[in-house]
């Protein structure tokens, strides 16, 4: 305990000042960081404004704290003034509307950046510990990620490799504009998968961007173009073939990128709409369903209620068909009339229930005809045909349930048919109670006081 007691004593007295005060500055960074804005004028271009250094780890100021005083600004590292001065070509190529070659130097920003992370070795998103900086051998080498200091490291770098961590905000703040801007022109040269892309790399790789909320817009602006059926281009000049069904991944990317933005529940009630046109029930089943459960305060729930409907009766087959489907629309199509009876379209609701309820009554009527003519047993068919009149008492199907009601009570026999001649009919099955039904019990009967006025 002694000896314990005594090493850890050494270790203090002996602890290097210089580690101890890289360490406390790498602790006191993240509570005054504050990140690079590149702001754009028409006058100066891009500008990077405010914005504090990365601080890399204890062992590495430590060493090359010379190299972390003299980083300068960002726009004094070579790899940083490039970016910038090709960010300024593309812009004004971008407002004299030369779409093609600000893409050139929008796409040079991205490149330099792909190179920095191969003359490194490592991206300034790595997660997890690596041996070494690229061309830099580290000694106690250990990387780490937090979403304030993104990369921190423990070793010895070279100044060159220091000048451009410390000023990585900056030149992520550069390539989160490069993709915003590159993705714009590839809409309005309506290259709409190139467009939705590069809106994605920058949600996937710079989620810390500060118009995140308006690139989720804007790929929900991409995914209406393709629902409304514009042509997309190829090379942003050759018409090319439409095609509806990449709409539905880029409004589900809408939802997912932003479940709670201003676009998200719109984005699921357009992908169900556009699954309905392109035949996909299932797909919009499911996007219906969503709207439904995880935003029941929405406004566009009673839409999604109806189009769920829709979808559904879509799947009716027809009377002679298992009706699984026809029974789920006409759940909910009564429960839209119940939960919301003022809407617009409530008589809308009571309509398609109305003829949902007809199918089912039409399927019950056919498969009653089916066991009285087909397999001599009036006790079946009778069932069948009370459950067609229940389902829709005021329909056709009912009033010929009826009749047939009436014929089996008169116990008159179906009619042969060929098969009965060739090979006899079905034995006869007893009607029973199911003919005839009894009647009901008396409330009396059953411990119930009788409804006043009504007669013993």
């Amino acid at each position: 305990m002694v000896s314990t007691q005594n090493n850890l004593m050494m270790r203090v007295l002996f602890f290097p000042w210089k580690r101890f005060l890289a360490s406390l500055l790498l602790a006191l960074m993240p509570l005054a960081a504050a990140r690079s804005a590149l702001v754009w004028s028409a006058g100066e271009g891009w500008k990077l404004q405010g914005g504090a250094l990365v601080p890399l780890a204890a062992n590495a100021i430590a060493k090359e704290s010379d190299a972390v005083e003299s980083a300068g600004a960002p726009e004094e590292v070579p790899e940083i003034a490039e970016m910038l001065k090709n960010m300024n070509k593309a812009r004004r190529l971008q407002d004299e509307e030369s779409y093609f070659r600000a893409l050139g130097y929008y796409n040079d920003v991205v490149d330099a950046y792909r190179d920095l992370i191969d003359v490194y070795g490592v991206s300034f998103h790595v997660k997890g510990g690596i041996t070494s900086f690229g061309k830099f051998p580290l000694s106690d080498p250990v990387f780490e990620f937090s979403p304030t200091t993104r990369l921190t490291a423990r070793g010895t770098f070279g100044k060159e490799a220091s000048r451009v961590l410390v000023h990585q905000n900056s030149i992520l703040e550069i390539v989160a504009e490069a993709y915003y801007q590159r993705g714009i022109i590839y809409h309005k040269r309506s290259q709409f998968e190139k467009a939705y892309d590069s809106f994605q790399e920058l949600i996937q790789h710079h989620p810390e961007y500060h118009r995140y909320g308006e690139v989720v817009e804007r790929q929900y602006a991409v995914a209406s173009a393709i629902k409304n059926g514009e042509r997309p281009y190829l090379w942003g000049w050759i018409p090319w073939f439409t095609d509806s069904s990449r709409g539905l991944r880029y409004f589900e990317g809408v939802n997912r990128n932003a479940p709670y933005g201003p676009n998200a529940v719109r984005a699921l009630l357009d992908k169900g709409m556009l699954a309905l046109e392109l035949d996909k029930r299932a797909d919009a089943i499911d996007a219906f369903e969503r709207i439904i459960s995880n935003y029941p305060d929405s406004g566009f729930v009673p839409d999604a209620y109806l189009s769920l409907a829709l979808a559904y009766e879509r799947d009716v087959a027809g009377a002679d068909w298992d009706q699984g489907s026809t029974r789920n629309a006409l759940d909910i199509y009564t429960d839209f009339v119940q939960l919301y009876p003022a809407h617009p379209r409530a008589g809308e609701a009571v309509e398609a229930a109305r003829r949902m309820r007809t199918t089912l009554a039409q399927n019950r009527l056919n498969i009653g005809l089916f066991y009285y003519e087909h397999r001599n047993n009036p006790r079946a068919a009778a069932i069948f045909f009370n459950e067609a009149i229940n389902a829709a008492p005021d329909s056709e199907p009912a009033v010929e349930a009826r009749k047939h009601l009436a014929v089996i009570r008169s116990r008159k026999p179906a009619s042969r048919d060929v098969m009965d001649w060739i090979f006899g009919r079905f034995p006869l099955t007893p009607e029973g109670e199911y003919v005839v039904p009894p009647p009901p019990p008396k409330l009396e009967d059953m411990g119930f006081a009788a409804p006043s006025g009504e007669s013993k």
